[in-house]
């Protein structure tokens, strides 16, 4: 069973993980401060038709990250449409739509990683949300094998639409 397979009680019974809501994210952020071709990007995206989750991982998603690494050089990097197989056995395999890696020059998947983003062409549901929580237990179970346990892996889950986006911990 690949990650979009999981629901959320696969991650309680199969994966033996405690799902709860709950609010751990900071209420206020450093400013990101303004990017200039993230803006034009997204301005652009607006004249597109973003019906498909590809669309919005393209012309949403991709941008935002790349503003993310350009503010952040040489910190980490962005893996899309990895293919992520940890452990075929316990359903741990399939794609993901990004992994951000600690490892920036690397052409290869690093440990640690440390960030997932599962990107829906609607809103967001709790399948979508036990996807990305399956690929953050795999991040784990990839970090601790290489030798880079990590305390916390993030996750998102976004449609690409104002409100329509979800953190996740693992």
């Amino acid at each position: 069973m690949p990650y979009d397979k999981f629901k959320i009680t696969d991650i309680q019974s199969k994966l033996n993980i405690e799902v709860r809501k709950e609010a751990w994210l900071k209420d206020t952020f450093a400013p990101f401060g303004e990017d200039a071709m993230l803006l034009r990007l997204l301005e652009e995206a607006g004249s597109v038709f973003l019906g498909s989750e590809k669309a919005r991982s393209e012309f949403i998603i991709t941008p935002v990250l790349q503003a993310l690494r350009r503010k952040n050089e040489g910190r980490f990097a962005i893996f899309s449409g990895y293919e992520f197989t940890i452990d075929k056995k316990a359903a741990l395999n399939g794609y993901c739509d990004f992994i951000l890696s600690a490892k920036a020059d690397s052409l290869t998947l690093e440990a640690p990683a440390f960030f997932v983003v599962e990107t829906k062409k609607a809103d967001v549901d709790d399948d979508a949300i036990a996807q990305c929580g399956a690929e953050l237990y795999a991040a784990q179970l990839f970090n601790e094998r290489k030798g880079k346990p990590q305390e916390a892996v993030y996750g998102c889950v976004t449609s690409g639409l104002r409100g329509h986006s979800y953190a996740c911990k693992q």
